[in-house]
């Protein structure tokens, strides 16, 4: 799951270890949360097992197996380690009865320091196993507290730290990223009750499996069929209770349902005192599926010791379960239900439902691949939830990376960027621009292309630059600046210093104006503005205007709505974080150049860090210098800040008008990534 900084990676690596073997398949994404499934039915028995006996483990395993509808579809999705939760927390439960079990400090230290470990694992992996380690130290307290209070605790804490090694390492590494996860404005959450009545209104029938996964509301079937047997259960216990209260050897149920009831109980405070209990999310609520079946089972099993009947307590809930899975089932193969569903965004009170107007499901890719195929292009860029599937489903036949925020890994990033063909893609809510003012700002970049929609796709392909493509830049000797605001010099906008800049001093509005004198008159087709260090003071719009004499003006481009980072590279375009504003227009005969801002946008001012100017004509940077600056870029994308920088330094020193490096520069100066 990249781009968070909290969730290990174990799921990941198990799978590509996978992918190794028998190749990357979307399916294979399913085997290692299936074989965990499979053997946290195993870990339930076993745990059901040393608590009540062999009928009564059966018992937790069967509903184990047949689970919560929700617990069954989530659990097998492939991420963030929450199945592994599960997995983990029934582990941490049968070492506390082998510690609670055990004689000798031998025997003692060596289960504590596996205690520690899988503690520590189960951490790095998902946060939501803290309830199980509340829960084994409070039955630790109650049962040995000689081993929480004494050095022999020292083990546990050993291997807790051994097992989240790569969890402080990442934090150490990343200034503690993880724990940003826990901050929040407290005075901002609704009231406790408020929460409670989300929990038990919205979130509670998600648990127990009483929600209809792809409408959001109640699934009737189950919700009668659950009604029905919880309620039915809870009587039975209390009428078990009153007819004998607890005998001789019937302290294995007894204690199944006060280790579930612990356990919801670390689970429900953590939930209702934090931010995600505003959320409404039931994934939040995950440890409780360890809970539920010794709670039913251990129930059913005190029943039973009274009446031979007892048994058939748990016939509507594992009957209300199946109906919820088998519902869930004909939706996913009508395609109702798919991973998307999942992913968190919209659950809560909506239920697996977007809002209104947004898409919830991830689109086919079948069209699009058949579609590049036919047109030869085997490099995109697309938003991740398109460029991650199109890597993996195509096995990087076709590469496709992010145009910002890059969370692929840097392969895939340079070689869309290399690319001289590489398609621009969308589909509905997986888009990064709004396509009408995307398309007339490629236009003013000079470009032609193609376009093409099917099945809700939307393509862009076989780039080409307008009119001559080459340019070379008119170097700023005797150029002179004015400008409508005066607070900073405007010689300040071609110094060659990305740090520097002339600013209006105000927010940026219509009207502010700066003028560029390029000192005689020059055939001019490109200009190309970069913000410095401030990446917010990009101009909204422009309307840039030509004279040769100052007094009789043409515009020349006019644009009122920018996308500041689009720009053009070997005729193709790119997007980085600099802010570098491109534009494109037929050659015009002029000494004077006037941008005047349009829109507003406040608070921000619009600075202009460095100005470039371009006249059409052979040739701009050196072969040697474009190898240059290809391996600073693959330097700052493999990370290697200080390697690329240096490079940046000997190109700019050899041309100090070698303008990719200025904006390469640009980014740096602001803290951004190009």
């Amino acid at each position: 799951f990249p781009g968070d900084g909290y969730m290990g990676s174990l799921e990941s690596y198990a799978t590509a270890v996978l992918f190794r073997l028998l190749g990357p398949s979307p399916a294979l994404l399913y085997a290692v949360p299936c074989a965990l499934s499979v053997g946290l039915i195993g870990l339930v028995y076993r745990l059901g097992k040393s608590l009540m006996g062999k009928p009564d483990g059966v018992l937790a395993a069967a509903f184990a197996a047949l689970a919560p509808v929700y617990l069954v579809i989530f659990g097998v999705t492939p991420r963030r380690g929450y199945i592994e939760t599960l997995v983990f927390g029934t582990v941490l439960l049968l070492l506390w009865r082998r510690l609670a079990a055990s004689r000798g400090p031998y025997r003692e230290g060596s289960a504590l320091l596996v205690l520690g470990l899988v503690s520590g694992i189960g951490f790095w992996t998902n946060f939501l196993i803290a309830p199980f380690i509340g829960t084994v130290g409070v039955l630790l307290l109650v049962r040995k507290p000689r081993l929480v209070i004494q050095p022999a605790a020292g083990w546990a804490v050993l291997g807790f730290f051994l097992g989240s090694l790569p969890f402080w390492i990442f934090n150490f590494s990343y200034e503690f990223w993880s724990f940003t996860l826990f901050d929040f404005d407290a005075g901002s959450r609704p009231e406790a009750w408020s929460r409670a009545i989300l929990l038990l209104r919205e979130t509670a029938p998600y648990i127990l499996g009483m929600r209809d996964l792809s409408a959001g509301g109640l699934f009737w079937p189950s919700t009668v069929l659950l009604g029905l047997g919880y309620p039915a259960l809870a009587a039975g216990i209390v009428w078990s209770w009153l007819k004998g209260g607890l005998r001789r050897g019937e302290s294995g149920p007894i204690e199944a349902v006060m280790i579930s009831v612990v356990l919801t109980a670390f689970v429900l405070v953590s939930y209702m005192s934090s931010r995600f209990g505003d959320l409404g999310a039931p994934r939040y609520l995950f440890p409780l599926y360890s809970a539920l079946p010794l709670l039913v089972a251990g129930g059913v099993s005190f029943v039973r010791r009274r009446s031979p009947w007892g048994w058939l307590l748990i016939v509507p809930i594992l009957a209300g379960n199946a109906v919820g899975i088998a519902r869930a089932y004909a939706d996913i193969r009508e395609g109702k239900i798919t991973a998307t569903a999942f992913a968190g965004n919209y659950m809560g009170v909506n239920g697996v439902r977007p809002p209104d107007g947004v898409e919830g499901d991830l689109p086919r890719l079948r069209p699009l691949v058949e579609f590049l195929d036919g047109k030869g292009i085997d490099r995109v860029t697309a938003a991740f939830g398109i460029s991650a599937r199109l890597n993996l489903e195509t096995a990087e036949r076709i590469v496709a990376a992010v145009p910002l925020e890059e969370k692929n890994p840097p392969p895939s990033r340079l070689a869309v960027e290399r690319s001289e063909r590489a398609a621009i893609v969308t589909h509905g809510r997986f888009t990064f621009f709004e396509p009408a003012s995307f398309e007339r700002v490629l236009r003013a970049l000079g470009l032609v292309f193609e376009k093409a929609e099917f099945d809700g796709w939307r393509v862009y392909y076989d780039f080409k630059t307008l009119g001559k493509a080459s340019s070379v830049p008119i170097r700023p000797t005797g150029w002179r600046g004015e400008a409508s605001e005066t607070r900073d010099d405007p010689r300040l906008a071609f110094d060659r210093d990305v740090t520097t800049r002339w600013g209006s001093g105000k927010p940026k509005g219509p009207g502010i104006w700066y003028l560029l004198d390029l000192g005689r008159i020059e055939t001019v087709h490109r200009v190309v503005l970069l913000p410095g260090i401030f990446v917010t003071d990009t101009p909204v719009g422009l309307r840039v205007e030509a004279s040769r004499d100052k007094e009789n003006w043409r515009t020349v481009w006019e644009l009122p709505e920018i996308m500041p980072g689009l720009y053009t590279w070997r005729g193709q375009p790119r997007f980085d974080h600099s802010g570098i504003v491109e534009l494109a227009f037929p050659g015009a005969q002029a000494r004077y150049l006037r941008f005047t801002h349009l829109g507003e946008s406040p608070p921000f001012d619009w600075s202009i860090g460095e100005i470039f100017v371009f006249s059409p004509g052979a040739g701009g940077m050196s072969g040697k210098g474009q190898t240059a600056l290809s391996r600073a870029r693959r330097d700052l994308i493999f990370g290697r800040r200080a390697e690329a920088q240096e490079r940046l330094s000997c190109i700019l020193a050899l041309d100090r008008e070698n303008m990719k490096a200025h904006q390469i520069n640009s980014a740096l100066a602001a803290g951004r990534e190009p």
